[in-house]
């Protein structure tokens, strides 16, 4: 062991800021001793940026004090495919889900398969929002840099993904962050 913990939190959970690039989507965290002191930190920093489509679910207990109790029984769901339909590309996945989900059994806890209502439509605006997001990134370093954007600068997929979201006409854009939260509203109502 390394002597510290690592957090992921929940999407909406922690702001990106002003310039964040993907709205709703920061994970980024700190490092921290203990994971105490991860709970402090996210009692301090926790909360949604404005105009976002989306917030986290609320919670009325400080994560200081959340983590000095016992988690009692759980129920989590559990996916066996994408929300939309689609059977995951790899069967492994979901022998490893179904692995999980026995341990968390194993442990008391009640897990449920569910899934969200989300419409494939929901990644497809998800995908279009933050690649965008990244083509404007680009364009900024450019402008920082004087390097050209072509294939000389870039690694092929993000030039060719920069380049599709050039011809995207700009109402696409609002188009992708309504779906966004529609899928938002929709999709976490399961928790």
């Amino acid at each position: 062991m390394c002597g510290i913990v690592g957090f992921k939190p929940s999407r909406f959970r922690v702001p990106t800021g002003p310039f964040g690039w993907n709205p709703g989507g920061s994970v980024s965290f700190v490092l921290t001793r203990s994971v105490r002191d991860s709970a402090a930190m996210l009692d301090a920093v926790e909360g949604p940026d404005s105009g976002y489509y989306g917030t986290s679910a609320s919670h009325d207990l400080a994560y200081r004090e959340a983590v000095e109790r016992e988690p009692g029984k759980l129920k989590i769901a559990y996916m066996l495919r994408t929300p939309y339909g689609k059977e995951f590309a790899d069967p492994e996945c979901a022998g490893a889900v179904l692995e999980t989900v026995e341990l968390l059994r194993s442990l008391g806890h009640v897990c449920v398969e569910d899934y969200p209502e989300i419409r494939e439509s929901y990644q497809e605006a998800r995908i279009a929002s933050m690649c965008d997001e990244i083509a404007v990134s680009i364009e900024e370093l450019a402008a920082q840099t004087g390097l050209p954007v072509d294939e000389t600068t870039l690694e092929p997929l993000v030039y060719k993904t920069y380049l599709e979201s050039a011809k995207r006409p700009g109402m696409d854009v609002f188009r992708a962050r309504a779906e966004l939260g529609a899928g938002c509203q929709k999709g976490w109502n399961i928790f």
